[in-house]
């Protein structure tokens, strides 16, 4: 199964809290595969089994939320995760901007 931002369109809560609970039995079935691109990380942190990272159409990590976790030292969230990994320098830039030393 292929989808491309499911979750966008004007879902309402209870549209998004079943769109995720279907999603996610079906990605438990073994002869199933769910694919989706989602612009929200959180929604992919909690739905997600194994995620693709893309930077400008390459692959720059494939791992489990864990995996992705030692791959970005410090990063708690999937939304962390990925800018550690797609835009390293934006975090630093924005502790720049207000004066406060960058983390490495």
């Amino acid at each position: 199964m292929l989808l491309d931002e499911p979750f966008t369109g004007g879902l309402d809560p209870s549209g998004i809290l079943a769109l995720k609970r279907v999603l996610s039995r079906l990605a438990e079935r073994k002869d199933r595969t769910v694919i989706m691109t989602a612009p929200v990380p959180e929604l992919v942190e909690e739905i997600g089994q194994k995620i693709i990272v893309l930077r400008d159409g390459i692959v720059v990590a494939h791992d489990t939320l864990e995996g992705l976790r030692r791959q970005a030292p410090g990063a708690c969230t999937l939304e962390e995760i990925l800018a550690t990994l797609i835009h390293p320098k934006t975090i630093g830039n924005i502790e720049l901007y207000f004066g406060e030393t960058p983390t490495p």
